[in-house]
């Protein structure tokens, strides 16, 4: 009669356990596997959309880019036009205005465009150069166009003077009648002007350097 040995059926589970660990694990490196390939499709997909989302961006911003050229190139052609034609015209009568046919109020007044233009020109542009070459152009952008708006008057006279339109024709008529003295006066203003404004520029600079080097 043959006897049943305790635990001899059990070997082969207990022999199938450590298979069946082995198993598992596998399984879940899979499982890690396959979710980080679709985790990196996924990131790639995305990346992928917002280039492709960038680029549709890139485009219509160059559309509006050229929209906008487009537009600006035509108010600068409008605006040439109305200065040309409308902006001396104007000038004179305002001049004319402020003399009153005057000949000291036209040299006063001459000379007070000619010298502030002239010089507050020089020396705002010098500061806008300054800040610029400090990388500070948030400063540097306002100071420059700050120099060219104190070179208006000088400019609009200018324009009364050389130009042969009608609204400068009818700017010298204006002047000749009721501004007398105020052109030669700035034409004196702005050599004064020049004078005062490389004198202050000198001098800005000759501090500018004295304090960059003290030992000089």
């Amino acid at each position: 009669m043959t006897r049943d040995v305790p635990g001899e059926d059990a070997t082969p589970d207990a022999a199938a356990t450590p298979d069946t660990a082995v198993a598992a694990t596998d399984e879940k490196h899979h499982l890690l596997h396959r979710h980080a390939d679709e985790s990196a499709q996924e990131v790639q997909a995305a990346a992928d959309d917002a280039k492709d989302e960038k680029k549709k961006k890139k485009g219509l911003s160059l559309k509006t880019k050229l929209i906008f050229t487009v537009i600006g190139i035509g108010l600068i052609v409008g605006l040439y036009f109305w200065f040309r034609q409308m902006a001396p015209r104007w000038w004179g009568t305002t001049v004319s205005g402020w003399v009153h046919d005057e000949f000291a109020r036209g040299v006063w007044f001459g000379l007070l465009f000619g010298i502030f233009g002239a010089a507050l020109a020089l020396i705002l542009f010098l500061l806008s150069l300054h800040e610029w070459m400090k990388r500070r152009q948030w400063l540097s952008v306002p100071l420059g166009i700050l120099s060219i708006g104190a070179l208006v008057p000088i400019l609009l006279t200018l324009a009364v003077v050389r130009w042969n339109t009608s609204g400068a024709d009818a700017a010298k008529q204006d002047l000749n009648q009721f501004g007398p003295g105020f052109r030669g006066a700035m034409v004196v203003g702005v050599i004064i002007g020049i004078v005062v404004g490389v004198f202050v520029d000198y001098l800005l600079l000759r501090h500018h350097r004295n304090k960059t080097n003290p030992t000089d």
